[in-house]
C-alpha cells in the first residue's frame, strides 16, 4: 500500500480497539465535553453526558477563580452554590443541580456557552504538550486514545499510520463536524497546543 501517489509506503496501521465513534457536540461551545464523552464511553463510562461533563468543568473552573473569557465560570459556580443553598441540596454535581441549572435562564445560557479543558475524572492520564509521535504511537498501540486541543477546539485521535520514511499520519475525530478524518503530522503539529493521552 502506498501513500499518496508513489510516495511512502504504510508500514504500520493501527487504531485502539476501544474506539466507538464519537457523538456530535450539542453547542458550538463544546467541543471539549464531547471530546471527553466519547473517550469516557470509550473506556466503559456510558452514563457520563457532555451536559455532566461541561458542568464539572465549568464549576471547577469557577472554584478557583479562573476569569479567562470573562466572569462566566466564576459566576457560575456562585449560582450552583446558591441554588444547594437555597433548595438544600445535598451537593454540587450535575446529578443535583441539572434541574435548577436548565430552569435559571442565566445559568442554563453559561452553562451551554461557555468552554474549558476536559477533566477526564476517573481515566488515567498524562498531559502534554504538541504533537509527539512516540507517546501517541504508544498510547495507540495500548488500545489507549489521546485528545488534542488548544485554546478554541478539542479533537480526539484514535489511531495512526506510520510511513516508511518514518512519517505519521493521525485518525483524528472533530465533533464540530461529527467527522473522521486522516491528518499529517504536520498539520496537526500547527493546531495543536496541548494532548492528553488517556490509558485506563
Amino acid at each position: 500500500m502506498t501513500h499518496g501517489n508513489g510516495g511512502p509506503k504504510i508500514t504500520t496501521e493501527k487504531t485502539s480497539s476501544r474506539w466507538n465513534g464519537g457523538t456530535p457536540q450539542k453547542t458550538p461551545s463544546w467541543c471539549f465535553a464531547a471530546a471527553e464523552e466519547a473517550v469516557q464511553h470509550a473506556f466503559g463510562n456510558s452514563q457520563i453526558s457532555q451536559e455532566q461533563i461541561a458542568h464539572d468543568v465549568l464549576f471547577a473552573r469557577g472554584e478557583i477563580g479562573d476569569n479567562e473569557g470573562g466572569r462566566g465560570a466564576i459566576d457560575y459556580y456562585q449560582g450552583v452554590e446558591r441554588l444547594k443553598a437555597t433548595h438544600g441540596l445535598s451537593g454540587t454535581s450535575w446529578a443535583d443541580v441539572q434541574g435548577h441549572v436548565e430552569g435559571d435562564r442565566t445559568l442554563r445560557e453559561v452553562h451551554r456557552n461557555n468552554w474549558g479543558q476536559p477533566l477526564l475524572r476517573g481515566r488515567t492520564t498524562v498531559q502534554g504538550g504538541g504533537i509527539e509521535s512516540d507517546p501517541i504511537k504508544g498510547t495507540l498501540d495500548h488500545d489507549g486514545l489521546v485528545l488534542i486541543g488548544n485554546r478554541s477546539h478539542w479533537k480526539v485521535i484514535y489511531g495512526y499510520q506510520q510511513l516508511s520514511d518514518n512519517s505519521f499520519k493521525y485518525e483524528v475525530y472533530d465533533p464540530m463536524s461529527n467527522k473522521q478524518a486522516t491528518m499529517d503530522e504536520a498539520s496537526l503539529r500547527k493546531e495543536t497546543e496541548m494532548t492528553i493521552q488517556v490509558t485506563a
